[in-house]
């Protein structure tokens, strides 16, 4: 292919989107008066004079022409000169033409792409992917669109992945641009692979002056992040989640890349941004490079490095019990089903899922995939997610994830029978808070899991309520004691038949059986969210199980609801030192948006009251950190980010069940 036949792929988007609209007409008026000319080749280089100017060109395009003018990036004589050759184009050979530039990604080895973008930044990319986008053939030219990005990327016929444009700033191009490669290969039906994107296991060398650069920015982060949010900050944050110096550090690259996206949502005024959770991640991330170079035990420094994806080994024996299933979806796209199983001789749970990336098989629905499509020997997720199985041998992730190669194949018992007399199930609720505590708080070194399924067996059930405000039906069970709680689902448009199907139960006379919850922390307080039930027809989940009876749609609930009229249950109060902690991250986080400056007269007051309420039911530890914050000064970014860590902290281990007082 000529070298004008390659740079036929430029048009005029992409030339702007390596200059500017103004560039790309000035250039273009220059060739039209005759101010560019061929003075020679050099091999597959062109000489071309433009305006005085000489510049140097071939397959690789303007990005990487030469011009002896002193002007930065890509000038006009570059873009004239591409202009120019243009007109000299010959007809393409048919044996060079590239009919399909998704076929041409596909086809792209993808450790090229992760030599392209560097460990960390592919590691960034699969997290820009996963919000999905879309991918449109000009002919010439690919033009890939990132959802959640303001820029356009274009994959152009004969440059290849260097050739790529995009008005995307330097910190962000690779990684953008490996992910828009990334979605190309999916709408090819390209996964990416398990094994290209596991970092080599390597000891990971703590970079203490990179670590320092990290905490620079982060206090930075707490000065101007919820006021100001510069452009400025997001991209040296950015910057330094893609650094090289990151790529053995994946936990602290991906909590980085996560505040970048906080202060671009307070930068545009998104409705989504949070201060409170941006204040909580930015003391998340210092506390953690704070600790990486302290901590000298391998395993613990393991658990602060993190992973980057969870391997498969073979697990087993393991006697499993089904336990329901759910689909779900994510913001950028990506959807799925899954299925828990429960093996009680470990105490663990396991799941298997089917899942579809953004921009995936646009066919895939994971409800008809859960009833139908087979795993493990010819078995549906439906299937033995309600049903006694044993595994001799199973690939299985430390998470607790199971491959579903159908290359394993479990021995069937019959149906599941959920026993009172597991670990995971209570019928006690005081009980549950303190399994809740262990499993879903964790620590900086042993991170916790963000959810954990429980069995609840209810002596009975009272009356459901809809919460107008919240758009949650909230359902209560009262324990073995008298005590009540409030099991909650939520309105969710991608779930249409789950209320229906929870609305259609607790209409039923005298339920008598289980509920299996997925339960979650938010702040200070235990959320219960009902997957399935159990009682004498079995697992029925919630998402896929047509129910028994007569079907009683959530809009019948409503109306029946709002003609009784009756008040809903009252919560119990929170209790104080809930109250205090809340008081003090509030306190935390208007001190981060004021900009970090010199706390008023009245901040110190508060402080010091809610430190010495702190202080009187035991949470000392509070109480001094406050006590440090209000006599800071030069440091009192770094003061605010480590008090408010250890009240996150404090907050978690005072976390609460939604009780109910009826």
């Amino acid at each position: 292919m000529t070298l004008a036949a390659i740079l036929m792929a430029f048009d005029e988007a992409a030339l702007a989107a390596l200059a500017n609209k103004g560039i790309v007409r000035r250039a273009a008026r220059d060739v039209e008066e005759g101010k560019a000319s061929i003075s020679g080749w050099e091999g597959e280089t062109a000489i071309v004079s433009a305006d005085g100017e000489t510049v140097r060109i071939d397959a690789r395009g303007p990005a990487k022409a030469s011009c002896t003018c002193p002007a930065p990036g890509t000038c006009r004589h570059r873009i004239a000169a591409v202009l120019l050759l243009q007109q000299q184009k010959e007809e393409v050979p048919e044996e060079d033409a590239v009919p399909n530039l998704t076929a041409e990604i596909a086809a792209l080895p993808e450790d090229v792409m992760i030599r392209f973008a560097g460990r960390a930044a592919w590691r960034a990319a699969q997290e820009i992917a996963a919000n999905g986008g879309e991918v449109s053939d000009a002919g010439a030219t690919l033009v890939i669109t990132l959802h959640g990005e303001d820029v356009e990327i274009r994959y152009l016929r004969g440059l290849g992945i260097e050739g790529m444009v995009s008005k995307a700033s330097s910190a962000r191009r690779k990684a953008l641009h490996a992910a828009a490669l990334i979605l190309a290969r999916q709408a090819a039906g390209v996964a990416v692979s398990e094994l290209s994107a596991e970092a080599e296991k390597t000891p990971a060398s703590i970079d203490e002056a990179f670590l320092g650069e990290v905490r620079d920015a982060l206090a930075d982060a707490c000065r101007n992040g919820l006021t100001l949010a510069p452009l400025t900050l997001e991209e040296r944050l950015f910057t330094l989640s893609v650094s090289s110096r990151a790529d053995s550090l994946p936990r602290l690259s991906a909590m980085l890349r996560g505040i970048a996206r906080m202060l671009r949502e307070r930068r545009t005024r998104d409705f989504r941004f949070d201060p409170d959770a941006c204040l909580g991640a930015i003391a998340a991330a210092d506390a953690l490079a704070r600790a990486l170079p302290a901590v000298s035990d391998p395993e613990r420094r393991a658990g602060l490095i993190g992973t980057v994806r969870q391997t498969y080994d073979e697990v087993g024996p393991l006697h499993l019990y089904g336990a329901g299933g759910e689909t779900w979806r994510a913001e950028g796209g990506a959807r799925g089903a899954v299925a828990y199983f429960y093996d009680p001789a470990c105490d663990r749970w396991f799941t298997a899922s089917m899942a579809r990336g953004a921009g995936q098989d646009p066919f895939f629905d994971p409800r008809h995939a859960f009833a139908s499509e087979a795993i493990w020997g010819g078995q549906t997720l439906a299937g033995v997610s309600r049903a006694e199985f044993r595994f001799d041998s199973v690939a299985g992730s430390p998470g607790g994830r199971l491959s579903t190669s159908a290359a394993s194949s479990p021995e069937i018992s019959g149906a599941t029978m959920l026993s009172p007399d597991w670990a995971c199930a209570f019928d006690r609720w005081d009980m549950l808070a303190e399994r809740l505590r262990t499993r879903l708080v964790g620590s900086l070194a042993a991170p916790a899991a963000a959810q954990e399924p429980v069995v609840l067996w209810p002596r009975r059930t009272g009356r459901p309520w809809f919460d107008d405000l919240a758009q949650q039906l909230h359902w209560p069970l009262e324990d073995r004691g008298g005590q009540w709680l409030a099991v909650s689902l939520g309105n969710d448009p991608d779930r249409p038949a789950h209320l229906d199907h929870l609305a259609s139960a607790v209409f039923r006379p005298g339920f008598s059986g289980a509920v299996i919850a997925i339960a979650s922390v938010a702040g200070a307080a235990f959320e219960l969210r009902p997957m399935a039930l159990f009682d004498e027809d079995g697992v029925r989940s919630l998402d896929f199980q047509e129910p028994s009876t007569p079907k009683r749609s959530f809009s019948d609930f409503l109306q029946i609801y709002s003609r009784r009229n009756r008040s809903a249950p009252v919560p119990y109060a929170k209790p104080a030192g809930i109250s205090f902690v809340e008081n003090a991250a509030t306190e935390l986080t208007g001190i981060a948006e004021t900009g970090c400056r010199a706390i008023s007269r009245s901040g110190s007051q508060r402080l010091a009251e809610i430190g010495a309420q702190a202080e009187r039911i035991g949470l000392r530890t509070v109480a001094e950190t406050l006590a440090l914050v209000a006599v800071a000064s030069g440091s009192l970014a770094s003061q605010v980010l480590i008090s408010r860590y250890i009240v996150d902290q404090t907050r978690l281990r005072l976390a609460v069940l939604p009780m109910l007082r009826l």
